[in-house]
């Protein structure tokens, strides 16, 4: 068990994990994919305003949001689970089948999302309090709000390894979760940000790639355009959740991994 994680080598880690696992990553991402693609091209060719400009939010939205969700989480048990129980043999079909385990690991995201959201809330008003006491000082209010989205990647990554207890079935609680990751905060974010920050940029250039495709491609255009960002959203999630599976490896008692 390390003390301290080390950040290179963990990010390396990652990216190296799904390259080595490329073959097992295209069979239990492939299918999840293709059905977020077409869902989101039906969608964006049919309402492509809805939720624009000032436009209230469509049951298309949401949809995709939920079934996004739905497949994000049975896609990170079992990219956990590869990384966590290696010698389990588990099929695509069970990979993607609803139970018990993926209920947890939503209630594990729902309660980190609600924790990251006091944490941030509770920072915005200090930075009014603050903001209310230093207001003669010039910049004051814009260096306070930029401690915002740091708060916010913190608070997840001291509670970021509830995810892969959440996997291996381990009953890991929310303080013990800071009692184990105390220390490496930080370096859980800088890790967080190397093996994200590629795709962040590679999905934004897919996101462009969408747009122009849909315009001048049609409903075909839009559909190669979402596999296109799919594939790296996808891509990405299995970077991220190796990511977390090495730290979680590493700083967890070797004989309380899992609870299988």
């Amino acid at each position: 068990m390390a003390d301290k994680l080390a950040i290179l080598s963990t990010a390396r880690g990652a990216y190296s994990f799904v390259w080595q696992h490329r073959r097992r990553f295209f069979s239990l991402a492939f299918p999840a994919i293709v059905v977020l693609s077409i869902l989101t091209a039906i969608v964006a060719w049919f309402w492509p305003l809805a939720g624009v400009a000032g436009q209230e939010i469509g049951w298309g939205e949401i949809g995709v949001d939920v079934g996004g969700l739905v497949l994000w989480i049975m896609f990170a048990v079992a990219w956990h689970r590869r990384y966590l129980v290696p010698a389990e043999s588990t099929t695509v079909g069970n990979a993607f089948k609803w139970q018990w385990r993926q209920t947890r690991f939503l209630l594990v995201t729902m309660g980190i999302s609600l924790l990251v959201a006091l944490g941030v809330s509770l920072s915005v008003l200090l930075g009014v309090a603050l903001d209310a006491m230093l207001s003669g000082g010039a910049g004051v209010e814009t260096s306070l709000y930029l401690v915002f989205p740091l708060v916010a990647l913190y608070v997840y990554a001291r509670l970021s390894l509830l995810f892969p207890a959440a996997a291996v079935d381990r009953r890991l609680g929310f303080v013990e979760c800071f009692k184990l990751t105390r220390g490496n905060g930080w370096r859980l974010v800088a890790i967080w940000i190397l093996v994200i920050a590629p795709f962040w940029i590679a999905l934004s250039i897919g996101l462009a790639m969408t747009a122009i495709l849909g315009t001048f491609g049609g409903m075909t255009g839009t559909l190669i355009g979402t596999l296109f960002h799919q594939g790296l959203n996808f891509a990405g999630i299995a970077i991220g959740v190796s990511a977390l599976s090495i730290a979680y490896r590493e700083l967890v008692p070797a004989n309380a991994v899992t609870d299988d």
